[in-house]
C-alpha cells in the first residue's frame, strides 16, 4: 500500500487490525516493523493506536524502550510499542520481561527495529516492511 498522507496510513492500519484481529491464538499479536529512519514506522503505530482507540499522546519509546497503552478495542486491550534501536545485547531487554508480554493474549505489540533483539522474536511474528519513497510518499507491505 502507497500511503501519500496520513489518512493513507489510517487506513492501512485500519485493514490491518481487522486482518490480525482474526487472530484467535492465546497469545499476543507481534508486529515487526521493518524499515530505515524516517519509514514512517512510528506513524504507522501511532495510527495503529488511534484505531484501537489509544487518547494518549504516542511517540516514539526511543529512550525508554517500551510503552503501553490501553485501547478501547475488545480484542486488542493493551498496544505494546517496543523501540528496540538502542539496544546494543540482547540481555538488555530482559528487564522488559518480554515472554509475559508476548503471551499476553490481548496484547497487540509493535516493534521498531526488531532486528536488534531478533532471536528472543516469537515465530509467529508479522513482518510489516516500510519504506520510505519519493515525495515522502511511504509504502507498507505485509510478509506473512
Amino acid at each position: 500500500m502507497i500511503s501519500r498522507s496520513f489518512d493513507d496510513t489510517r487506513q492501512f492500519a485500519k485493514e490491518l487490525i481487522v486482518k490480525i484481529s482474526k487472530n484467535t491464538s492465546d497469545r499476543a499479536v507481534v508486529l515487526d516493523l521493518k524499515g530505515d529512519l524516517g519509514a514512517g514506522k512510528t506513524t504507522l503505530v501511532q495510527m495503529i493506536g488511534r484505531e484501537l482507540g489509544v487518547t494518549e499522546t504516542m511517540q516514539s519509546p526511543t529512550f525508554v524502550i517500551m510503552k503501553s497503552y490501553k485501547t478501547t478495542n475488545p480484542r486488542f486491550k493493551t498496544l505494546v510499542h517496543i523501540d528496540a534501536y538502542r539496544i546494543e545485547q540482547i540481555d538488555e531487554v530482559k528487564i522488559l520481561r518480554l515472554e509475559e508480554v508476548f503471551a499476553e493474549s490481548t496484547n497487540l505489540v509493535c516493534i521498531e527495529w526488531a532486528d536488534k533483539v531478533r532471536e528472543i522474536m516469537p515465530n509467529w511474528t508479522v513482518k510489516i516492511e516500510c519504506t520510505l519513497l519519493e515525495n515522502d510518499e511511504h509504502q507498507y507491505r505485509i510478509h506473512e
